[in-house]
């Protein structure tokens, strides 16, 4: 008898990182305080910024526990990847975090505390955004989309935002574009410079006119001999659509047909104890995976089990069986699904088992389904 062949080599991967739910308990508590504390009118809002630029105030102290823990979990956040995609959703469903900060966000530009010149709303602003940017990582881990860039890093080492101003939700004592004067919010400033825009407006008008008169003036006049007259002919576009064009037929487009993918002949989650595939007995199609068949016996039990998830994010049991693969499971790259080494054999093949461990990113058969036995 030839001897079994060695089970695939598991491939090494690199360090997981880690989704902090208790710094997610932490931002989503200080973001509840200081919402609660500007829930009122605007006026409650800045007398609350005011009593904030007390040293050693409660106030203050609210103030920066914010901006210590949006700094935290940016530096937490912009490290995470797709296969932290289950923890991060946990952690924001758990907790609220997302919801509370974009209700936060909305009540501090609703009461427009940055145009007052508040330190503390400064400081606000700041803090919004890091969780902006983090909250940008969030959405493209969750939504499987390409991640953001990271922010730069300033002098100090630490990550630095981009400074804020009046016009993206910034204060007067940011640098203007063009000097270091800072803007005047007053309703006698902006109806002068109202003013003055509309003069400016004006005379750029009348110095256009001038020029064309001037051009009109010093033009010398064509003569009727020296136009000549062609024939005027569709050409281009204008020819496509002239009343003497000749109709054509659009020419049709082959329709393609779609690939048509065979039933497996045999159950695919074949090799553990729970099949009772006896080869006549009908297969149902696989609660989770496309172009999948399982057994009765695979399919109660597929049904019953409960899946968990380990300390390293992923699942401790087979996509395709349920089963706990052990030693020979194989963990995608992009998602938190794991596949044991005989499923993948029956839905890939040997070869495509034995090519697993040897790929730098392997998407299982829940990410790519036409990998799935294309010889079906």
């Amino acid at each position: 008898p030839v001897p079994a062949a060695p089970p695939p080599p598991i491939p090494k991967r690199p360090p997981l990182a880690v989704v902090d739910e208790d710094l997610f308990a932490r931002v989503g508590a200080v973001l509840k305080t200081v919402h609660a504390s500007c829930s009122g009118d605007a006026s409650t809002a800045l007398a609350w910024c005011e009593k904030a630029c007390v040293v050693k105030s409660n106030e203050s102290r609210a103030i920066e526990q914010l901006s210590k823990w949006s700094y935290a979990a940016y530096e937490m956040t912009y490290v995470l990847t797709g296969r932290n995609r289950e923890a991060l959703q946990r952690a924001l469903t758990k907790y609220d975090t997302g919801v509370r900060f974009q209700e936060f966000r909305k009540r501090v530009r609703l009461h427009k505390l940055l145009e007052t010149g508040n330190p503390t709303a400064h400081r606000i602003h700041r803090a919004l955004e890091f969780m902006t940017h983090t909250r940008d990582f969030w959405k493209a881990i969750v939504r499987k989309k390409p991640l953001p860039a990271v922010l730069r890093k300033g002098a100090d080492g630490k990550f630095a935002v981009d400074p804020l101003s009046v016009a993206n939700g910034g204060g007067p004592g940011d640098a203007e574009a063009d000097g270091n004067e800072t803007r005047d919010s007053s309703p006698a400033a902006k109806e002068t410079g109202a003013k003055k825009d509309l003069q400016k407006k004006s005379g750029n008008a009348g110095e256009k006119e001038k020029e064309k008169a001037g051009a009109k003036k010093t033009a010398p006049k064509a003569r009727v001999s020296d136009v000549s007259v062609e024939p005027k002919t569709a050409n281009g576009a204008a020819k496509k659509y002239a009343s003497n064009a000749p109709y054509v037929k659009p020419a049709q487009q082959p329709v393609k047909e779609k690939e048509k993918r065979g039933l497996p002949s045999a159950c695919d989650a074949r090799g553990h104890g729970h099949c009772e595939w006896d080869g006549v007995t009908p297969l149902k199609e696989h609660p989770k995976l496309k172009h999948v068949c399982i057994c009765e016996g695979c399919f109660v039990f597929y049904t019953q089990a409960h899946f968990s998830v380990g300390n390293d994010g992923y699942y401790n049991q087979c996509r395709c069986c349920s089963d706990g693969g052990g030693a020979q499971s194989v963990c995608c790259d992009t998602c938190a699904n794991v596949f044991c080494a005989p499923c993948i054999t029956n839905l890939g093949g040997a070869e495509y088992c034995a090519d697993v461990g040897k790929v730098d990113t392997w998407r299982c058969f829940s990410c790519d389904p036409k990998a799935v036995a294309k010889k079906r």
